[in-house]
């Protein structure tokens, strides 16, 4: 991992234990099962009313609890104290995500709401090994 990467990920996440990581882990993240980053080089289209691309070499996928909600963020490494990138905010514990589509170097992240209806989709791209980088232990 370059140094730069380092310094950046290394305010809120443990940079010593990360670990390669899957289309799982993303989904465990996206569920708020998972406390961590992953981060890849690629693109992120959402394709859910509007499509919206988001692509970089140093792309990180988070999230956010409250309560029982989860939010999804993906953005830039170098943006992300911008809010510069996409988030699906306030996903329910009801709400179903799932992948679909796995073949190498992609992936779909499926929301959907109870009574099966989208909430989003987001087409995953990867160039190389995508990265799980777990939060730093306060």
């Amino acid at each position: 991992m370059e140094n730069f990467v380092e310094k950046k990920l290394s305010l809120d996440y443990d940079v010593a234990n990360q670990q390669l990581a899957s289309y799982a882990h993303v989904c465990k993240i996206s569920e708020g099962s998972l406390d961590g980053a992953v981060l890849f080089s690629g693109s992120v289209i959402a394709r859910d009313n509007i499509i919206h691309p988001l692509q970089g070499d140093y792309l990180l996928v988070s999230n956010a609890r409250h309560d029982n909600l989860v939010s999804l963020y993906m953005s830039p490494l170098e943006k992300r104290f911008k809010d510069e990138g996409m988030c699906l905010k306030d996903i329910q514990p009801t709400d179903r995500r799932y992948v679909i589509n796995v073949f190498k170097g992609t992936f779909m992240l499926v929301v959907e709401d109870a009574r099966k209806n989208r909430v989003a989709t987001f087409e995953f791209w990867y160039k190389w090994d995508m990265l799980y980088v777990p939060k730093r232990q306060t």
